[in-house]
């Protein structure tokens, strides 16, 4: 969603990251792409519940599979359930999703 990334448009998402990673690497910080698969279309907030997301894969994994093709170094899974994917365990719980983030 709009207030949780720097812009929707991804294009936008992995030029800005494109152009952040030089500097976080000179200096020795390991950058965290967060929260995979994505938060799109969801309307509760993940801190407070396990929102459930019905559409997978989204729209969203765009910029993660971007992070992901340039060997990132670390990648935080979203505190969600994913509708017939991960039962009614958080997907941060699931091997499947556990074994993408590895």
């Amino acid at each position: 969603t709009k207030d949780r990334s720097y812009t929707t448009n991804y294009r936008k998402i992995c030029e800005i990251y494109d152009d952040l990673l030089p500097g976080y690497k000179k200096y020795k910080v390991i950058p965290v792409i967060n929260h995979f698969p994505g938060h799109g279309d969801l309307n509760t907030h993940s801190r407070f519940f396990f929102p459930i997301l019905k559409n997978y894969p989204t729209k969203d994994l765009t910029p993660f599979e971007h992070a992901i093709n340039k060997k990132c170094d670390a990648l935080m899974l979203g505190h969600i359930i994913i509708k017939g994917k991960s039962g009614l365990t958080p997907i941060a719980f699931s091997k499947e999703f556990s074994e993408i983030s590895s």
